[in-house]
């Protein structure tokens, strides 16, 4: 059996965005936001759909499939991110501009980015956000509503390997710098595992970690410079099983014993006082919270927030204690919320989804997953180890049958799921054998680099695991000098010496498991003690906790589990497990969902490295997975799902006489030797500079004796001249004048603004510093008024500054494929246009598109979809540039006179579409006709439809027509 040959091609810290889209049930599918395509095995349908899901979903009986509402989140959130982060606070922004930067030698990944950046947006920009958008909080209110009991919860999906520590500092710091006074953040995990791996997000541990080891403090790695650590933020990272009442506790943390699961089933959140319990939630709380005392706005952040999440019904003993565990952290959530004293609940999880999928719920899904950076994604992005299973062999009845090797458990009989050592089914012996010969290809390979490659194996129960170690690692049977040893089948994972003459020096396979009673411990200490012993004591708890930090410190040189190259695990393997050298995987138990799939997976999926070769691309790395029904979370359905129907639209030949030219701009030169901005005194809004986060004075005392005041003192001109040149940098406008003509201008503007009435300032030093240094040059901009710009701004073109780009784009060599339902004409031959068809995203659309095809004085005309050509402008509020697609561009003649007419249509004027419209009207538009330059072909003019109605439409374009021939009979 050969494995699969997957080819890697991916940047990790590449941008644009590296999402996959998901299709109707969920799943990843080959299409990616930005319309590239990417290349990979798994992928192989046609090319990327181009078009956003705009429809929102408002119909308050459905509640909608996570896959939607995130492709929907995730449109907006790139439009978001490309104009500039407007409407974030100033902070924010400020992280944002730095994590994005080049000169961040730690900056993040792009999933991590999204993350963040999605959960910034619906946090601190869509609640002031008008129009549509609004409905996405709408929805995440019903979801929160019908599954979490009305407490805000919003989930980031992220693969296995993809970063989600740095995501908790990135909201931590992000929370924590938005807030004035106290931050209280509480990380809770799943295990002590995690929360032990997790101990560097507490700000006091996290700087211990880093000057006791070469692991750096994760704040400070995620800090712009000048911005200081939050002084009053505390942070509690703990596992949930801590709030378990004090009554119900199990020594050592252990899990209660089946007693306790239908007394939690009973009392789901295991809030309510009973008989049994003496500790109220309130007093649990305020016991395991004890630093966050008093503190009325608690953060949680849930990691691996799948075991997060109310009780379902749950039919094996599994799941039932899987349901206990998952309503017990849920209840602290409805602790602290009947408290008032949840703030938010940011949920993190490769794998946020039941179980056991809800009657009413479209997929096993959380339905309150705002961002989702799937398994898919990271195996395309090249951030973790792809995955190798099986794929076919000479034993496949049908298509529909796994090979036997991808779902061993499954394919063999009843009896045989009963385990012995020394008399294994033929084919858990041959598929070991198999696994143990690429093994050691792999650990050839390995041992260059100096790691040790791991392979672990999940069984289904202790025995099956016992047997399964003795098979594999051999055992010894007697007592003194009547000890016999049994060495194991595989030489690379034995224990004992293959002369059997006893234990190995460092013996290779180790015997765990994340959830045992006082029994299973006994059985797991007992048949291996001799070949791990423990140097405190010879005890079972000793000895147990030997174990365990043999099992934590997998991989790591100089600790006791440097040497292990085999971990046999009973059931699941603990979360928080992080070993990234891990190449093998062999199952041998039931999986009843692709969660459990995932997770077993996921423990192989970390690389060992994500350093880029010479070429500036990771190497590959593989993870080979037998005995997983692992199916990349593909879901199995009777009833295939149709593909989305794909039109081509293209130039057709011997249309020349309708092809379109577009001057392709960069931005704008403005000849004239007058002051360009002058302050209009109409527009001076009121302003109290009083406050500033810096002190221009301060009073110096002692003891006894005299005080004296220090006072900074800010020359005028020193203040003017920078507030002048920090509304000269925000304009980023190329001058062919003197800019030393536009500072005068705005210098004087400045004094002018300062002598205002209506702005108050006693002191002119405050305006050097925060927060007025930044506020003050966006509201004198706003006030400002450009002289002369209609008779002196002339275009620049994009070749004059980038040789590869063309000086005018035309419509002379169209060629793409598109789902988007709507075109015209249908027949794909429109009269009036060199391209065949126009691309719609509404039916509105299409009846624009007619009426430019039947108009009398159109000649030519174009949708302008996937053409390449947009208008830039410069967004005032935030000074920077960002691109403008109107939708169609009409070429008009009457025989005396032509032009070229943009149209853009809009069902909903919001204000950002008002700002285009002014940019391209007063810089654009003036711009090309004042140029003689071919590029520019003639007159253009502007029009904005506010009109769906055909009527309306026909009569406001012909207004637009006759203006811009100037012919009323037109």
């Amino acid at each position: 059996m050969s494995p699969i040959q997957h080819p890697i091609i991916v940047d990790p810290y590449g941008f644009p965005d590296k999402h996959l889209r998901l299709d109707d049930r969920g799943r990843a599918t080959d299409e990616l936001v930005n319309g590239r395509r990417p290349s990979g095995p798994y992928l192989s349908a046609p090319l990327p759909d181009d078009s956003p899901n705009n429809t929102i979903i408002q119909d308050p009986n459905e509640f909608p499939q996570p896959h939607k509402l995130v492709n929907q989140i995730r449109d907006r959130v790139k439009s978001w991110r490309d104009g500039g982060y407007t409407g974030a606070s100033r902070i924010s922004k400020t992280l944002l501009e730095y994590w994005r930067s080049d000169n961040n030698e730690q900056k993040p990944f792009f999933c991590q980015m999204d993350a963040i950046e999605t959960l910034i947006w619906l946090v601190e920009v869509l609640p002031k956000t008008r129009g549509h958008d609004r409905e996405i909080l709408t929805q995440i209110d019903k979801v929160n509503k019908k599954w979490n009991d009305s407490i805000c919860r919003l989930a980031v999906k992220m693969a296995t390997g993809t970063g989600k520590t740095w995501v908790m500092a990135m909201i931590i710091l992000w929370q924590a710098l938005n807030k004035r006074g106290r931050t209280d953040v509480v990380i809770i995990t799943p295990n002590r595992t995690v929360k032990e791996r997790l101990a560097e997000l507490d700000p006091h541990t996290s700087s211990t970690l880093s000057s006791r080891s070469s692991r750096f403090n994760l704040y400070m790695a995620l800090l712009p410079p000048g911005v200081a650590m939050p002084p009053n933020l505390r942070v509690t990272v703990i596992n949930f099983q801590a709030f378990r009442r004090q009554s119900d506790l199990v020594v050592d943390g252990v899990a209660d014993k089946p007693r306790g699961v239908a007394k939690r089933l009973l009392n789901p959140y295991n809030l309510l006082p009973t008989n049994n319990c003496d500790e109220s939630y309130k007093k649990m709380l305020r016991r395991v919270l004890s630093l966050h005392h008093g503190a009325r706005e608690i953060i949680v952040i849930n990691d691996e927030a799948h075991h997060c999440r109310r009780l379902s019904d749950a039919t094996s003993i599994e799941d039932k204690t899987e349901a206990q565990e998952a309503a017990l952290w849920f209840g602290v959530l409805v602790a602290l919320h009947k408290q008032c004293r949840l703030y938010r609940v940011f949920d993190l999880s490769a794998t946020p989804m039941y179980l056991q999928k809800p009657v009413n719920l479209p997929t096993v899904l959380f339905p309150w997953i705002v961002s989702d950076y799937s398994l898919m994604d990271a195996i395309e992005s090249g951030l973790v180890k792809i995955p190798t299973v099986p794929i076919d062999d000479n034993t496949r009845r049908n298509d529909i049958d796994l090979p036997t090797y991808r779902n061993l458990y499954g394919h063999l009989s009843k009896q045989d799921h009963v385990l012995r050592h020394d008399n294994m089914p033929t084919a858990v012996e041959d598929l070991l054998t198999v696994i143990h010969q690429n093994y050691e290809s792999v650990n050839n390979a390995y041992s260059k680099s100096g790691l040790i490659p791991v392979m672990i194996v999940v069984a289904n129960n202790v025995k099956n695991a016992n047997e399964l170690y003795k098979h594999i690692a051999g055992y010894s049977e007697g007592k003194g000098e009547d000890k016999i040893y049994h060495t194991g089948k595989y030489k690379l994972f034995s224990n004992v010496s293959m002369d059997e003459s006893g234990p190995v020096a460092n013996p290779p396979t180790l015997l765990v498991h994340s959830r045992i009673d006082d029994t299973d411990l006994d059985k797991l200490v007992d048949i291996q003690r001799e070949f791990f012993l423990a140097s405190d004591g010879s005890t079972k708890q000793h000895q147990s906790l030997h174990l365990r930090k043999v099992f934590n410190t997998v991989g790591q040189k100089g600790e006791p589990g440097e040497h292990i190259r085999c971990i046999i695990s009973v059931s699941m393997l603990s979360e928080g497990w992080d070993v990234r050298t891990v190449t093998h995987v062999f199952g041998f138990r039931p999986f009843g969902s692709q969660l459990l799939c995932e997770q077993v997976a996921g423990r192989a999926l970390r690389r060992t490295s994500i350093r880029p070769n010479k070429q500036g691309k990771l190497d590959p790395e593989y993870a080979r997975i037998f005995g997983v029904p692992f199916s990349f979370m593909q879901e199995k359905t009777d009833v295939p799902v149709p593909p989305t129907e794909r039109w081509p639209v293209y130039t057709m030949p011997g249309r020349n006489r309708h092809r379109m030219s577009f001057p392709n701009l960069l931005s704008y030169s403005i000849n004239t030797t007058s002051p360009k901005f002058t302050l209009d005194h109409k527009k001076v809004t009121p302003y109290n500079a009083t406050f500033a986060n810096t002190p221009t004075w301060t009073d110096v005392s002692g003891s006894a004796g005299e005080s004296i005041r220090l006072q900074i003192q800010h020359r005028r001109n020193y203040v003017i001249y920078g507030i002048a040149m920090r509304v000269f940098e925000k304009l980023h406008i190329r001058h062919a004048s003197s800019d030393r003509v536009l500072f005068a201008s705005l210098v004087q503007s400045v004094r002018e603004w300062i002598r205002h009435p209506k702005v108050k300032c006693a002191d002119i030093g405050i305006l050097a510093h925060e927060p007025h240094k930044d506020v003050v040059p966006d509201i004198l901009l706003k006030a400002c008024i450009q002289d002369s710009v209609n008779s002196s701004i002339m275009p620049v073109f994009m070749d004059e500054h980038d040789s590869s780009q063309q000086r005018a784009l035309d419509t002379s060599d169209v060629c793409f494929e598109t789902s988007l339902k709507h075109r015209y004409p249908k027949n794909g031959n429109a009269k009036h246009s060199e391209l065949n068809a126009a691309a719609c995203h509404s039916r509105s659309e299409v009846t624009l598109a007619k009426l430019l095809d039947e108009h009398k004085n159109v000649v030519s005309w174009i949708r302008n979809y996937r053409l390449g050509w947009n208008i830039r402008y410069l967004d005032r509020s935030t000074g920077r540039w960002r691109c403008y697609e109107p939708d169609f561009v009409a070429h008009v003649d009457n025989g005396a006179r032509c032009g070229n007419l943009i149209i853009e249509f809009k069902g909903v004027v919001n204000d950002d579409a008002l700002t285009k419209q002014q940019e391209t009207m007063q810089m654009w538009l003036p711009a090309v006709n004042n140029s003689n330059d071919p590029a520019c072909a003639g007159v253009w003019e502007y029009v904005m439809l506010e009109t769906s109605d055909r009527i309306t439409m026909k009569e406001e374009l012909d207004k637009a027509i006759c203006k811009l021939l100037g012919d009323a009979n037109s």
